[in-house]
């Protein structure tokens, strides 16, 4: 996640709802788990695949949202989507990467991934994709 000149939201993006975040450096999982606790998630952050996978399995009628690592120890955020959308195929995620590619990207849209970002993430930008795949208006409730 990199700084932005503009603040998150004041007021919470969402009440009563749970995401799931897997990203494997403990520095971006605890910032990333932050942000989304201040848009109001109760937030389950894991840094292996494998383990939220696990998690996932027992858990995924509690969760609203997913954001996924691409790259994940254990089992990869492709690898893991897949899974989680077969289990849970309504279920709102969104996958970021340092290094993907254009048609890897296109083909996990296609797949039912709701958004792809790309690291560095802006707190905008970040903020804009929690709005768009939790249905919530931008403009009422951010920065």
């Amino acid at each position: 996640m990199s700084a932005s000149r503009s603040s998150p939201p004041t007021q919470p993006l969402v009440v009563d709802k749970a995401a799931m975040l897997v990203e494997d450096d403990p520095d971006l999982l605890g910032v990333t788990s932050q942000i989304l606790e201040h848009f109001g998630f109760q937030t389950y952050g894991f840094a292996d695949g494998g383990k939220a996978l696990q998690w996932f399995n027992a858990h995924h009628r509690e969760v609203h949202l997913a954001m996924l690592d691409r790259r994940l120890p254990s089992i990869g955020g492709g690898a893991l989507f897949r899974v989680m959308h077969v289990v849970a195929p309504d279920l709102p995620i969104i996958l970021y990467s340092g290094d993907i590619s254009g048609d890897e990207e296109r083909q996990l849209l296609a797949e039912g991934v709701r958004v792809v970002l790309r690291k560095p993430i802006a707190i905008r930008q970040f903020h804009a994709a929690i709005c768009e795949v939790m249905g919530v208006s931008a403009g009422d409730a951010g920065p």
